[in-house]
């Protein structure tokens, strides 16, 4: 510090900056214990996205910046079948091991298997959905196992001939998508159809 007067020296210049202790947090800056200045700059966030830490209790994430000790959330483990936590891999328990025994059906979009309790798959099970198609395309197909491989949809009609006893067939599946009638019918004796849609000219009564 130099005397604005006489221009003497009256405090001599540091060579470095001393900082403060470091709380070990990245978000609080670490400043100099004479004249404050922020040696090393606050992050605005943690960065919680490296490996799980665990013990017994939980698990927990540790800020992945430098020198930074602050965790996220401990939480309580998740045992799986295989007595391992389903999120971070701790043994929470030893399973003994066992024969398997595979009751339990599951499938994908794919395919279907079965699975003993403890998740292990028969892989020599594993078949693609079957189902048998009675060519209707308002009927779904559903895999035995329960997998809809394919859902039903509404008949398109195709092509209509004008005469309402020919049934109008489905455009997917050749089913009827409209019925025919059993017959024509003339009640204002017009000579002319009057179901909907029939062009058929009728014999006169």
């Amino acid at each position: 510090m130099v005397c604005s007067v006489c221009g003497d020296v009256t405090t001599t210049a540091k060579t470095n900056h001393i900082a403060h202790a470091d709380d070990n947090k990245c978000t609080t800056p670490v400043t100099c214990t004479a004249c404050d200045t922020v040696i090393i700059e606050a992050k605005t966030a943690h960065d919680h996205s490296g490996e799980w830490l665990s013990d017994g209790d939980g698990h927990w994430h540790v800020c992945k910046s430098d020198a930074c000790t602050v965790i996220d959330v401990k939480t309580e483990h998740t045992k799986g079948t295989d007595g391992k936590c389903i999120d971070c891999g701790y043994i929470v328990e030893v399973v003994p091991p066992h024969d398997h025994e595979y009751t339990t059906l599951r499938y994908n979009e794919t395919h279907r298997w079965k699975e003993c309790s403890c998740e292990a798959k028969d892989e020599s099970a594993k078949t693609p959905h079957s189902a048998t198609d009675d060519g209707d395309c308002t009927t779904a197909l559903v895999c035995d196992c329960g997998h809809t491989i394919t859902k039903a949809k509404d008949h398109v009609a195709g092509e209509d001939d004008g005469n309402c006893t020919t049934a109008v067939k489905c455009v997917s599946c050749d089913k009827d998508a409209v019925a025919a009638t059993t017959g024509h019918n003339d009640t204002n004796q017009d000579y002319t159809c009057d179901n909907d849609g029939c062009q058929v000219t009728v014999d006169a009564p």
